[in-house]
Order: C-alpha cells, then structure tokens, then sequence
C-alpha cells in the first residue's frame, strides 16, 4: 500500500485502516461501462486504497460511491498494489481532495509533528469523527480510560470521544470508563539532552508494526515520544528498515498508520528478542 505513502521521501498524510463496502463505476481497458462492488481498505485526506474486481488502468478516473453514506466522489487511479484471485487492488487519489467525502474531519499536517499517539475518535453525542493527533498528556488519559473529554464543535460543547462510539454502549461500560484512578496510571517521562528533542514517556501499550512483504506483528511500547517509539521484537529489523506503526493499535477499531525507520536494535536475548527504536518519517509540508 505504498502508493499513498512514500517512507522514502515523506508521507503526505496519515493512513486510516477502514474497511467500507462501496460502488466502483468505470470502463475498463476495452472500453466497456461497469458498475461493480468493492471495498475501500485504507483511506487518507488525499485518497485510498480500493479492491474491485475489474482490472484497471493507470491515471483511469473512476466514481466511488459509499453506500453507507450515498455520497459519491470521483478517483483517479495512480497504480495497482496487489491482486488476488478475486479481484485488484490499487492506490488512487481524490480528484476533489476539499470536498468532506469521509466525514472525517483531518487536522493540519503541520500538527502532526506534536503528535505521540494518533487514533480515530467518534463523538459519543453526535456521532462525529475526527482524526485526532493526541499528546503526551491526552494519551496517558486515553490508554488509562479507552475516552476522552474534548470539545465538539458539532455539539457546540465538551463531549466524551471514543475510538468505538459507533457501537452500542451500555451505561455500565460509559461508567466503567471514569473509573479508572488517575493515580493508578503515572508513567514516568525520562528526558535527555543532546540529539532527543521531544521527552520520552514510558508507556505501554500495544502497537502494530508493518514492513513490505513480512507478516504484521503486534508489539508493546517500551516508551513513546513526538519523534517516535520504542518496543520489542523477535523479529530482525536491519539499521534503517522502513516500516509503518499504529501507536495506540486496537484490532477492533480503526488505526492510524504512519511511516517509521528503524534507528537502533539492541539483542536482549540472542536470536529470539530485540530492543528497537523507531524514529517517525517527517511529513512534507
């Protein structure tokens, strides 16, 4: 899926993984007119990744129509990605990329870089989804409560944000989720001067790692900071590895990823577990 992400020289944007059953209209190479079923697998403010089963052609432009929605943008096809026996998959950029085609409201590119965790957040009163770039302090309080508070522009007032808001919630379980103590939850935060702008903050909590052609694997943070990660592995990352990283990563939920680099692995037990750190690919502007 590296056409919406090039680790090689920037990303454009974050990556949501977001299955969604949508409508793909075209003509393929001959010419003919079809309507078919697809599925859009990862989104992001520019574009997706979308599976059909009709083959298609490079710069092709196709209309896209989400069915749970009725809203229809047009596409252009920038490359194929994979193909299965069932069908195509490939990259492919919003034509109208200011039209609100996901209904996900995406903050600045430039906000990013203050990010330590990224997760996709519904409204519990409204419904409303935002990409959300948290901080240092914000993911402490959601990794403790799975929510958090912050103001809803829909709802014109504070409001309690989840990562599942758009599934059924019981009163019990919204309580459940204020329980939580602050003073059960006090990471420490381990700074350091020299090259380490950004503190690091030890947290745990699962994140997903992806490389080109490997299975991905499911890991624990050792720490996090603005400029990326640490975990461990028993998998080898060779000094410069490019990878992608969903930092928080729920299976059940929408996740974010973005680009990384292996800078570091030191062996905690030779041949089966590594130490890793990550550095975050720096966004174009």
């Amino acid at each position: 899926m590296g056409v919406l992400v090039d680790t090689r020289s920037g990303r454009r944007g974050d990556r949501i993984c977001l299955s969604e059953p949508v409508q793909v209209c075209g003509s393929d190479p001959r010419g003919h007119q079809f309507v078919t079923q697809g599925k859009i697998q990862v989104i992001s403010r520019h574009g997706a990744t979308i599976f059909v089963s009709h083959r298609l052609a490079l710069q092709q432009l196709v209309s896209i129509r989400r069915l749970s929605k009725n809203k229809e943008a047009e596409f252009r096809i920038l490359g194929q990605i994979g193909a299965q026996d069932l069908g195509f998959t490939y990259g492919a950029a919003l034509v109208d990329q200011d039209i609100p085609f996901w209904d996900i409201v995406f903050p600045p590119l430039t906000e990013a870089e203050k990010a330590v965790g990224r997760v996709l957040l519904d409204c519990m009163r409204c419904q409303a989804r935002e990409l959300v770039y948290l901080n240092e302090v914000e993911l402490e309080v959601f990794a403790a409560n799975q929510s958090i508070e912050r103001f809803c522009k829909d709802c014109a007032r504070s409001s309690l944000w989840t990562s599942d808001a758009r599934q059924p919630i019981s009163s019990e379980d919204l309580e459940g989720r204020h329980s939580v103590a602050a003073s059960t939850f006090v990471p420490e935060v381990e700074t350091r001067t020299g090259k380490r702008q950004s503190a690091r903050l030890k947290l745990r909590m699962q994140v997903c790692v992806r490389q080109s052609g490997a299975i991905e694997e499911v890991q624990t943070t050792e720490n996090v900071s603005r400029g990326g990660l640490c975990f461990k592995s028993s998998r080898k990352y060779g000094p410069g590895s490019q990878v992608e990283v969903a930092v928080p990563y729920n299976e059940n939920s929408a996740n974010i990823f973005v680009p990384a680099r292996i800078v570091y692995g030191t062996p905690l037990v030779e041949g089966t577990l590594y130490k890793y750190g990550a550095s975050y690919v720096k966004s174009q502007s």
